[in-house]
């Protein structure tokens, strides 16, 4: 599992696959092996269709590279996905001054309805004053702010 927690941390954890509870790492840089659906909301860019709140949240902790495309052949049994190695390296600082607690309740929202102006998805959470501020167009879709539009809308809106 991937988990981000509020002390900063980009948590990642392997599970013994019996059923038990993962166990979890906590560090600066990480490797880990994901499948392609996640890997491809992990590093993707802001604007494509695979970004989503999972590429916000590492961008404003880390950087993710893909190292390597992983065959389904290697597994036992082969699954249905591809797999990628993603390397994670952590921010010594994020990209934004924002409270990131702030920031992923805009997030959230924004990416809850997907395909919905930020003006609409935001509404009663950002004025159009706030846009302005953050020079963020509010006919924008979640989709296309990468971290540090989100960041300027968060610090912008009270």
């Amino acid at each position: 599992g991937i988990a981000f927690g509020k002390d900063g941390f980009l948590y990642l954890g392997f599970g013994d696959g019996g059923g038990g509870d993962d166990a979890f790492t906590q560090g600066q840089n990480r490797d880990g092996l994901f499948s392609k659906v996640l890997r491809i909301d992990v590093d993707a860019p802001a604007g494509g269709k695979a970004y989503g709140i999972p590429s916000v949240k590492v961008a404003y902790w880390a950087t993710a590279e893909v190292v390597a495309r992983v065959s389904p052949n290697v597994f036992l049994p082969r699954p249905k996905v591809e797999s990628a190695l993603v390397r994670v390296v952590r921010r010594p600082e994020p990209p934004t001054a924002a409270d990131p607690d702030r920031l992923f309740a805009l997030v959230r929202a924004g990416f809850g309805q997907r395909r919905k102006m930020l003006r609409r998805s935001l509404s009663g959470l950002v004025g159009a004053e706030a846009f302005e501020r953050a020079g963020v167009a509010p006919e924008s879709r979640a989709e296309a702010l990468d971290v540090e539009a989100w960041g300027r809308l968060a610090l912008a809106a009270p």
